[in-house]
């Protein structure tokens, strides 16, 4: 079929040339051979097949959270910031602000999560919190500005 992209068992795209058995499927080659192979489309592939496809193509690969951890997570100054953000928590739970389970984060309104000044911080959805504006440049657009 043309337009339709077909695939190998293992997953990689076949462009060449292919041929349709009598009972309707479609193989590798002009002509049957020993050598040809069943041709798959993108839907009738295994889900293991699928996700070690996407995960060649940096789509939803398997998360290494140790590298990740030590590459970003586990250095002094994003330890630092972990324990101040996790302190304007607290500082807004003993308000009253917030609680345990509300779906709500505290911002820093100025983006540095050092600064827990009371008239820095802000009580917001998650799912606001947790997204942002993007400027043109890829840059986060400030709220509070």
């Amino acid at each position: 079929m043309k337009g339709v992209k077909h695939y190998l068992k293992n997953g990689t795209i076949w462009k060449g040339t292919m041929h349709k058995m009598p009972d309707g499927s479609l193989h590798t080659n002009k002509t049957h051979t020993k050598t040809s192979q069943k041709l798959y489309h993108y839907g009738d592939l295994t889900k293991a097949v699928v996700k070690k496809m996407k995960a060649a193509v940096g789509g939803v690969a398997t998360r290494n959270y140790r590298t990740e951890y030590d590459n970003y997570q586990g250095k002094p100054e994003q330890l630092k910031n972990r324990a101040s953000r996790n302190a304007a928590r607290g500082m807004l739970i003993k308000s009253g602000m917030v609680s345990k389970g509300d779906n709500k984060d505290v911002s820093h309104r100025n983006g540095n999560p050092k600064n827990n000044s009371r008239k820095n911080l802000a009580v917001q959805k998650s799912s606001s919190n947790r997204s942002f504006a993007r400027t043109r440049n890829a840059g986060k657009r400030n709220p509070y500005a």
